[in-house]
């Protein structure tokens, strides 16, 4: 699988899915300001994938961006407790909305997948996705967040 090519569609399809579930616009973090692994202890979400190939997709994101993604998507107001309390809820439905998408994107509509359940992603994880070449950094509402696919095998 071509990586420059899956890396692509991520961007793609989270620019996509953040506009439209959640009224969230975002544009490319350059490379000078992604926070360094050292620095940077966003929460993230972890789902799986097995099918035509398998994997697993992690998203992390700066704590504010998840109030906002629960504001939008559902109804809130951002700085209400409701908001944070739902924070990780929303960070979990972004993921499994940018999965399927992006599976579907890249292998087309033939090809059949079964997703995992979105889960709380090991904080060290973050650490290392952050070194990843193929991760696509974006900058949504002033925050950063960073989504990641390994395939396995690869």
């Amino acid at each position: 699988m071509n990586h420059e090519a899956m890396s692509q569609s991520l961007k793609a399809v989270v620019v996509r899915v953040l506009e439209d579930a959640a009224f969230v616009f975002s544009d490319d973090l350059p490379p000078d300001a992604h926070p360094s692994e050292a620095d940077w202890n966003p929460p993230g979400v972890s789902l799986t994938f097995t099918g035509e190939t398998s994997g697993t997709f992690r998203l992390w994101a700066d704590e504010p961006l998840l109030r906002v993604l629960s504001a939008n998507m559902l109804g809130l107001e951002p700085g209400s407790g409701n908001a944070a309390e739902k924070g990780s809820d929303a960070l979990r439905e972004t993921a499994n909305i940018i999965l399927g998408n992006l599976l579907t994107d890249h292998f087309g509509t033939e090809a059949v997948f079964d997703l995992g359940l979105p889960s709380i992603a090991d904080p060290a994880r973050a650490k290392s996705d952050c070194l990843d070449d193929a991760g696509v950094w974006l900058r949504a509402e002033g925050n950063t967040l960073l989504a990641v696919v390994e395939i396995d095998g690869q």
